[in-house]
């Protein structure tokens, strides 16, 4: 059983939450209550709970101090925020410090068990890792290639023979991963059952070595028996058997290996590939073809600058309403940090980083987008318990396209007010009709020419009235003239002065001179 602590100042609220659910039969026992802040971190050095289900607004030390503390003490503590305000704020916070959840209440109950559900799996899969890393990954490696190797050099010999005898010189080895995903104590059975029908179907027939691997199983293969229809008939059995034991099974084969001396290699290849299961959606077995479907990891961290482009061709197609062109460039994202390497938990927590600055942008430019944040709120959560890859970005996509409808307020007009909403606020950058007419998914020409039917201005006139009114807000603050151009989008200080003067009727220097004399 996990223990659980429940944190809320009212007793009410506790009780209830103690007699709402049948924990036991949930995996879980409250092993505790506190009505602040304070008690419930006395309480959690003393209990060290798995779980706690924490109020926000409280006395004292408000529930959001009460898990900064938390994680400081044990970063692996599991947080359900139970709460009665539905604050787009609390809950951006929340979701940063990492908890599993954000619940308002009066809460469901059937909410409530599937949260609890989806912690307890995680807990169950946390527990079963802890156990396999009670030994240092030097012991790990050196017990699973005695086990690949059969506890004993003579035999691991003789079966690489055997196996040349019938496939012929040259023979290739290869191992699979094989993991089980059951709920609670039908895992260990589970994982059993599984066990002995891999050493029936192959150890004891001679067409391979079943051995221990941590948490999976492990299976050392000859090369043949993942091609073409052996491979199918592998996959076919793994189904079958996880279905008579009530249980899911997925597996991940690493690369061939020409000889024994490569089996350490191909291990590691499939221990990789079975770690990066969350971007093979839905794959039940990862094999060569699987794996070549994602962009191979380079050498080298994330681009930052590169990265930030990318963002910024993602917040002009929201900005632009370009529904079309929101899942690309999130696809194009997300296999930047592929290709980086980027794991799971960091390529989630970087794209949420990302839509929460998008949508903060959005909203402050556009006051039309006050939905988008609430919307986020729950959205975000969906992001990071995605199961796949592609789930997720399908998700981020669909979030995005619900904000560009959120803000879009109809109209033939609509193009062009938000074309001068952007220009208003990056007038400082180097702005290009093309540019804008590409993001929009207008031909130039004719965007050019909608332009001045809306404002009264071509596109360049217009750009140059909003830069020369605020480099005149700037020159009455006595800023220099080079200071002044440059900060609002001209570089050359010789083209602003011309610019000034078309506009103005007198140069920049004479202009600024006014307000220093008064």
């Amino acid at each position: 059983m996990f223990k659980v602590i429940l944190v809320d100042d009212e007793p009410s609220i506790r009780e209830g939450l103690a007699e709402l659910l049948d924990w036991e039969a949930l995996g879980y026992r409250i092993a505790g209550s506190a009505a602040s802040g304070k008690e419930a971190l006395l309480l959690n050095a003393r209990i060290r709970p798995d779980l706690l289900i924490v109020d926000i607004r409280m006395p004292g030390m408000d529930g959001m101090e009460l898990i900064r503390e938390l994680k400081k003490e044990d970063a692996d503590v599991r947080v359900l925020v139970l709460s009665g305000y539905a604050d787009f704020n609390y809950a951006r916070q929340a979701i940063a410090l990492g908890v599993d959840n954000y619940l308002l209440k009066p809460v469901d109950e059937d909410e409530l068990a599937d949260n609890l559900s989806t912690i307890k799996r995680a807990l169950d899969e946390r527990e079963a890792k802890r156990e396999a890393e009670k030994r240092t990954e030097e012991e790990r490696l050196s017990e699973r290639l005695e086990a690949m190797l059969s506890k004993a050099p003579e035999r691991a010999e003789t079966w690489a023979s055997e196996m040349a005898s019938w496939r012929g010189e040259g023979a290739g080895f290869r191992v699979v991963l094989i993991e089980i995903a059951a709920d609670g104590g039908e895992s260990a059975l589970a994982r059993r059952q599984i066990y002995e029908r891999l050493k029936a179907a192959y150890e004891k027939t001679g067409a391979g070595i079943v051995f221990d691997a941590g948490v999976p199983i492990g299976l050392l293969l000859a090369d043949s028996v993942l091609r073409d229809s052996a491979r199918r008939r592998l996959t076919a059995s793994l189904r079958d058997w996880g279905e008579l034991a009530g249980c899911r099974i997925f597996a991940a084969a690493g690369e061939g290996a020409p000889d024994a001396a490569g089996i350490p290699l191909s291990f590691a290849t499939a221990k990789l590939r079975a770690q990066r299961r969350f971007f093979y959606d839905g794959a039940d077995f990862i094999d060569d073809e699987t794996a070549r479907r994602l962009p191979s990891p380079e050498a080298g961290p994330l681009d930052p600058d590169l990265l930030l482009r990318q963002a910024e061709r993602l917040y002009l197609a929201v900005c632009t309403g370009g529904e079309a062109r929101v899942a690309p460039i999130v696809e194009e994202i997300g296999d930047l940090m592929l290709c980086a390497g980027e794991g799971e938990d960091s390529l989630k927590a970087r794209f949420v980083q990302l839509l929460t600055r998008l949508l903060e942008k959005l909203s402050a430019r556009q006051p039309g987008a006050g939905s988008a944040p609430t919307l986020l709120e729950s959205k975000l959560l969906a992001i990071h318990r995605a199961c796949g890859y592609q789930t997720m970005l399908a998700q981020i996509s669909g979030l995005l396209v619900e904000a560009i409808r959120l803000t879009d307020d109809g109209g033939g007009e609509r193009q062009i007010r938000k074309m001068t909403q952007l220009i208003d606020a990056h007038y400082k950058d180097n702005l290009k009709l093309e540019k804008l007419a590409e993001a929009f998914n207008y031909n130039s020409a004719y965007l050019g020419k909608l332009f001045k039917s809306v404002t009264g201005d071509s596109f360049n006139t217009y750009l140059d009235k909003v830069r020369i009114a605020k480099a005149k807000q700037l020159l009455q603050t006595g800023l220099k003239v080079y200071e002044a151009a440059e900060q609002v989008g001209y570089p050359n200080p010789d083209y602003f002065h011309g610019k000034f003067r078309k506009y103005e009727g007198l140069s920049p220097g004479a202009y600024r001179s006014r307000f220093e004399s008064s």
